[in-house]
Order: C-alpha cells, then structure tokens, then sequence
C-alpha cells in the first residue's frame, strides 16, 4: 500500500498542480501559447492524480471514477508520453480504428494500464526496436476468447500493445498477471505492473490476453465494453463555465495550499469565502457568521477527531436550510465508512477541476429546500 507522506505528497501535488494550471489559464491575460503550455502542465497533474487514484485503488481505499470516453483519444493524449517514456531507441507507432470507440472508463487507470504495457515492452527491449499500440472493435461471442474465459459475450473496445522483444517462455506466460511474480533480477522488477493491469481490466467488466514466444516478442491484448455513443451537446472546443455568485461559502480544509487556491478560485467569481482548517475552527467561525453563510463546503477526512460530516450535522442542525458540499480524495464508503447524503448534501470527488467545482457549488445553492 501507499505510505501515507507518499498519498499526502502525491494526492496534493497532482491536486494543486490541476487547479494551479486551471487558474492561470483561465486568467484573461494570458495569452494562447501560455494557455497551451498551461493545458499540458494540467494534463500532467492529471495524470500524477490518476496515478495516486490507481495507487490507492490498489490497496482498496479509492474507487473506479468512471465517465465516457473515446479510447482513440485516451490513446492518442498518452501517445507522447509513451514516446518520452520508452526512449529514442524504441519506434512507437500508433494505428487508430476509424471510428471513436465510445467506453465508459477511469481515464487515470486506463493510461496506468498503457503505462504499464509500455513499459513491459520497453524493458523486454532493452537494445531497442519496434512497439506499435493498435485500437480496433471486436465481438466476442459465447466461449468464443478461449484466452480469456471469463469475458462476456459482447462488443469491445479493444487496444493492442506488441512489442519486438525477446518473447515470455512457455512456463512463464500462464504466471505473467500474478502478484509479485517477475522474471527480472532482484531490485528491478516488483511484479506488480501486469497484476495491475490485469485488475484494473476486470475492474471495467473488460478483458486481456497475451500470446507470445521466446524471440518472438508479446502481445497484449485489452477489451474494454463499448457503449452508445453520446449525442453531441456542443461544438469541439467549446468551453462553458459555470455562474458564480455572491454568498457567503465556510470553506473547511486542513491542507493549507489546498484550501488557498480553492478560495481564490471562488473568490474570482463572486463568492464570499470564510477559511477554517478543521472543524472546530469552522465551528467557531459558524457562531459569528451564520446568518451569512450559505454554503459550506468541507473535506469529510480532517483531524481533531471531528469530520466533515459530524460538522455538518451540527450546523445543519441549527440550520436546516444550509447548503453543504463535501469533497474527498478518498472513496465514499473508507471516507465516510458508507456516506449516505442527507437533504442538502452534496458530495464531489477530488481532483476536481474548476468547472466542476463551480458547477456543484452553483447547483447546491440553487436547489430547491425539501
């Protein structure tokens, strides 16, 4: 599992390098090549927070985030990092199905997986040669992948990672998605990479093969379930941002980088922010304020012993009517041991970007009292 400095290092650099990157690039003066450079720096802390996600999935303290995605252009978005990746000595080449390839999928953990398949191939190659990641469609019927009995019978979305290296021995492939288990030599390998792969595949309901020879390189095979794909709501490229306000918001975070750059956002559109690094603070705060306050937007994992949702059953308490939004880089059901919302309750899951951010606050404030 992720020590914790290790998750509290990781979780809020990719968090603040996200919101960071987001707010300078929304700022009106800067100019487009900063604005791209900035959108790249926010890919990047994307990345770094998947990455924390699939970290903390593993060890079963964070959950799939899914959403619809096109796999042709999670596959492109990684392309260049794949390439940086496997060095100047290693030929990446990329072929994309015609069509999108509509599935619904955790980003973060679908580039671990062509991580970790790329770096597989890159390390089987150690004096170069050739890795080409293929995406195509496939149906599979009844019994009908031999290789991998447990898919379901269906359409797949499916990418194909091969590589040019010195192939897996018979005795070794059946072993090749078991924990820990490695051909390297000691302090080069922790045979977690595939084993990773191979549950967050199944974790999507999708599968993965592998065929191979020694001195015949290895392929790997990943099916992922297609879906309908969303009707087009917008024109490419069309950004809409959420209205701000003007209320009053508790804001309640113990990481202080964390807690600056949200109320800056907040600020920068209208809202009135109130800080408070835990709950008794915010409870202090709540005595002088409340009959301002609107909203309060707390973590639901904070120390002193008190959590966001013991501090919003006792505001709300007083105030029926008070808004709330909680915020988590953790899954629902370790945070909040099975977070069931009340009325006016509202939950958003870290890393969350501006948009997102705003668009919940807004929505929170503006429903309707039950």
């Amino acid at each position: 599992t992720l020590c914790a400095s290790s998750r509290i290092l990781f979780t809020q650099g990719g968090r603040l390098g996200f919101l960071h990157a987001d707010l300078a690039a929304s700022h009106p003066e800067t100019s487009a090549d900063a604005r791209a450079a900035l959108g790249e720096i926010g890919r990047l802390a994307h990345r770094a927070a998947g990455l924390t996600r699939q970290l903390l999935a593993f060890s079963r303290r964070s959950v799939i985030q899914r959403e619809p995605l096109n796999l042709n252009a999670v596959v492109t978005a990684d392309a260049s990092m794949l390439r940086r990746l496997v060095g100047e000595n290693v030929r990446l080449e990329l072929t994309l199905h015609p069509r999108p390839l509509p599935v619904v999928a955790d980003e973060g953990m679908i580039g671990q997986v062509l991580l970790n398949l790329a770096v597989n191939a890159r390390d089987a190659m150690p004096r170069g040669g050739r890795l080409s990641i293929e995406t195509s469609e496939s149906v599979v019927e009844a019994g009908g992948l031999r290789a991998s009995p447990d898919a379901a019978p269906g359409r797949y979305a499916c990418v194909c990672i091969k590589d040019a290296g010195s192939g897996i021995a018979p005795e070794h492939l059946s072993r090749v998605f078991e924990p820990f288990f490695t051909t390297k030599p000691v302090g080069q390998g922790t045979g977690l990479g595939l084993a990773t792969v191979y549950g967050i595949v199944r974790q999507h309901q999708g599968w993965i093969t592998v065929a191979s020879a020694p001195g015949e390189g290895a392929t790997f095979l990943v099916g992922l379930p297609l879906v309908a794909a969303p009707a087009e709501t917008a024109k490419a490229g069309a950004i809409e941002v959420p209205p701000g306000g003007t209320e009053t918001i508790l804001l309640v975070e113990d990481e202080e980088p964390v807690r600056t750059i949200i109320s800056i956002l907040l600020s920068r559109h209208g809202y009135h922010v109130l800080e408070a690094e835990h709950g008794p603070a915010a409870l202090e705060i709540w005595r002088r304020e409340k009959s301002t306050i609107t909203l309060l937007l707390t973590d639901l994992v904070m120390p002193t012993g008190m959590t966001g949702q013991e501090l919003a059953a006792k505001l709300q308490a007083e105030s029926p009517a008070l808004k709330v939004v909680f915020t988590t880089g953790y899954s629902a059901e370790i945070a909040g041991r099975g977070l069931q919302l009340q009325p006016q309750q509202n939950f958003l899951q870290k890393p969350y970007v501006i948009a997102d951010l705003l668009a919940t606050v807004r929505r929170a404030i503006d429903a309707r009292l039950d």
